[in-house]
C-alpha cells in the first residue's frame, strides 16, 4: 500500500463536519446551512460561527469556520485540521526504524449566490500535508448548485477536489480524488430526507426529525466502500446517527458513525448562529 497516497488523500475523501459526517453525508441539498462551509458551497448561509471534532482511526479531525450572510450573497472562510496518532516507520524486511507523524491544515474560502430559484457556490482550498519527512502543497476547487422546486424540494449537483499536488510528496504529482454528487431533500414541518449518489461511495442518503424547536434525530447511511487510484478507502461506510440540540443561538450537534471495519468514531458539532 502507498501510505503517502492513501494519507495525503484522507483529508480530501471525508467531510470535516461531523453535522455532514452524520447524516451520512447526504448534506449537499440543504440550503441555509452554514456546515456546507466544509461541504456543497451552494449551500452555505446564515450569519455563523461553526467549529467541529471527531477521531477517526487514530486520525483526529478539526475544523473551524465563519459565514457571512448578505442579501443573495453569501461568504466563509475556514480551516481544515487533521493530524494522526504516531505511526511506526519501517524497513524494507518489517523491522521498526522510528516512528513518524502525518498531518494536515486546509484553508479554504468559499462564497455562493442566489439567482431565482437557484443557488450557486465554489470554494477553493490549499491543502498543506506533512507525512514523515516529506511535504506536499496542493490547491483545489469545489463547485455546486441547489434548484428549489418549491418549499418542500430541492435538487442539488456538487464536484468536490477538482485540483492537483503542486508539489508532490515522493516524485509524481497525483490528481485529486475527485468525486461528483447528485441529490435531492425533501422537507415537511418536521421531517427532512435526503438521497444522493456519490461516484466514489455510491448511494447516501439520511433522515431527520425534530421533535420540537429544541431537540432533533439524524440517521444517515453510506451504501460502499470507495476506491480511489486502486487503494480502497475504508471510511463513510456504514450507518451514522445524531442528536441537534439547540440552546438558544447555540447549535450542538452530537454523532455516532459507523466507519466501515475501523468500527464507531463520535463526532460533535458546535454553531453560534447570531
Amino acid at each position: 500500500m502507498n501510505i503517502f497516497l492513501l494519507l495525503s488523500f484522507t483529508y480530501l475523501t471525508m467531510p470535516y463536519n461531523g453535522k455532514i459526517f452524520s447524516s451520512g453525508t447526504a448534506f449537499s441539498a440543504n440550503k441555509e446551512a452554514p456546515e456546507n462551509l466544509f461541504w456543497n458551497p451552494a449551500g452555505m448561509g446564515k450569519n455563523a460561527s461553526i467549529a467541529s471534532a471527531f477521531n477517526y482511526a487514530g486520525l483526529i479531525f478539526g475544523s473551524l469556520g465563519k459565514t457571512w450572510e448578505k442579501n443573495n450573497l453569501n461568504l466563509g472562510i475556514g480551516i481544515q485540521l487533521l493530524r494522526s496518532e504516531t505511526m511506526n516507520k519501517t524497513n524494507m524486511m518489517g523491522e521498526q526504524i522510528g516512528t513518524f507523524n502525518y498531518q494536515s491544515a486546509v484553508p479554504l474560502i468559499a462564497g455562493n449566490i442566489e439567482i431565482s430559484k437557484f443557488l450557486i457556490g465554489a470554494k477553493a482550498f490549499f491543502p498543506y500535508t506533512t507525512v514523515d519527512e516529506y511535504q506536499s502543497y496542493g490547491l483545489g476547487i469545489d463547485i455546486g448548485g441547489i434548484y428549489s422546486l418549491n418549499e418542500l424540494l430541492f435538487f442539488s449537483v456538487y464536484i468536490r477536489n477538482y485540483g492537483k499536488q503542486i508539489t508532490a510528496f515522493l516524485r509524481e504529482k497525483e490528481n485529486f480524488p475527485v468525486e461528483s454528487r447528485l441529490g435531492g431533500l425533501l422537507k415537511s414541518d418536521k421531517t427532512i430526507f435526503s438521497l444522493e449518489y456519490s461516484t466514489l461511495l455510491g448511494t447516501c442518503s439520511s433522515i431527520s426529525y425534530n421533535f420540537n424547536k429544541i431537540i432533533g434525530f439524524t440517521a444517515g447511511y453510506n451504501g460502499k466502500i470507495g476506491k480511489f487510484n486502486g487503494i480502497e478507502s475504508s471510511n463513510l461506510a456504514g450507518l451514522s446517527f445524531g442528536v441537534s440540540i439547540k440552546h438558544r443561538k447555540i447549535y450542538l450537534s452530537l454523532g455516532t458513525i459507523m466507519c466501515g471495519p475501523e468500527g464507531f468514531s463520535e463526532t460533535i458539532s458546535i454553531s453560534f448562529i447570531p
